[in-house]
């Protein structure tokens, strides 16, 4: 995979998960994805494998935010090679219970 294949594929992966889209979702994510997210929120980790994307960081996200409420990603620098790449971003959202939510 080239890097411009790596960046067309995430994001493909951020609009997916901006519209709630699953089986979109579904489709930008290989058998052997490797996934992390840095820092120590709720959603910090690092997920091997796509059964391991789904139950360790798109389970619990959905869980965390309100399903009606608009949920979008502002990227702001990205830094692709071949088939790794990095994302610098901010996402925004709206919790469960009605908070605001910007990381």
């Amino acid at each position: 995979m080239t890097s411009t294949d790596t960046q067309t594929t995430v994001t493909a992966y951020l609009k997916a998960l901006g519209e709630k889209d699953l089986g979109a979702l579904l489709a930008t994510v290989a058998e052997d994805v490797e996934y992390t997210i840095p820092g120590d929120s709720p959603l910090a980790g690092t997920w091997r494998g796509r059964e391991q994307v789904l139950a360790g960081f798109v389970g619990p996200m959905a869980a965390l935010f309100d399903p009606d409420a608009p949920y979008a990603t502002e990227v702001l620098r990205t830094v692709a090679e071949d088939d790794t790449m990095a994302v610098q971003c901010v996402t925004r959202g709206t919790t469960r219970d009605g908070r605001a939510y910007e990381n």
